[in-house]
């Protein structure tokens, strides 16, 4: 179910209720070995149910927001096959945030030539990797973005661009837990980038 309406050209304010069937998903499974490893199995089904906004409009000129944000359940029904297999039999799908959110903020001038785009996203905590055969799950923590580009156009050589870019401005960590303790921790970094291009069309 959903309802939307467009305020002007381009722009849009939307919402959404669904709900979601799973016919045997896969998912990833932790497998009870000395050392870290994974393979897939399939559940018997899995269900998902939300809410989800949209917004794109411009808020003065050349500067424009686009947000979507999402709340989402999700419960799998692991089958008799994996029921004794499984570590935990009622949990969430594999891979599924319960809170997803990206927010984007535009400036654009065609004259000039320039482009800033500012980047938020959060991701709410996961279920990675499902336990089995006593081993507990395992989850990724809740994640947050901020990324930015800026680019301009060079008017003195025609198709000439430098573009500026950053991503992980917050130096944000990706964390995993298993059983109340970090099982393994991974840092991106935060990443500058300077870059010219050119084309001729």
């Amino acid at each position: 179910m959903r309802w939307e309406t467009f305020p002007r050209s381009g722009e849009v304010i939307a919402a959404s209720a669904f709900y979601k069937k799973i016919d045997k998903p896969i998912e990833r499974t932790v497998q009870p070995t000395s050392d870290f490893r994974t393979s897939f199995v399939n559940a018997d089904a899995a269900t998902l149910w939300g809410l989800e906004i949209e917004l794109r409009r411009e808020l003065v000129r050349n500067v424009s927001v686009n947000l979507n944000a999402a709340h989402i359940q999700s419960h799998v029904n692991v089958g008799e096959q994996q029921f004794s297999v499984a570590t935990s039999t009622s949990r969430p799908l594999e891979g599924q945030s319960n809170e997803t959110a990206n927010l984007a903020l535009q400036f654009v001038h065609p004259r000039w030539g320039t482009l800033l785009r500012v980047l938020c996203s959060y991701n709410g905590e996961r279920l990675t990797e499902v336990g089995a055969f006593g081993l507990p799950d395992i989850y990724e923590s809740a994640f947050k973005s901020v990324d930015f580009v800026v680019s301009q156009n060079v008017g003195v050589v025609r198709g000439v661009e430098i573009k500026l870019a950053g991503t992980n401005l917050l130096d944000a960590k990706r964390e995993f837990t298993q059983g109340g303790e970090i099982q393994r921790l991974f840092d991106p970094g935060r990443k500058v980038s300077l870059s010219i291009s050119y084309s001729p069309f």
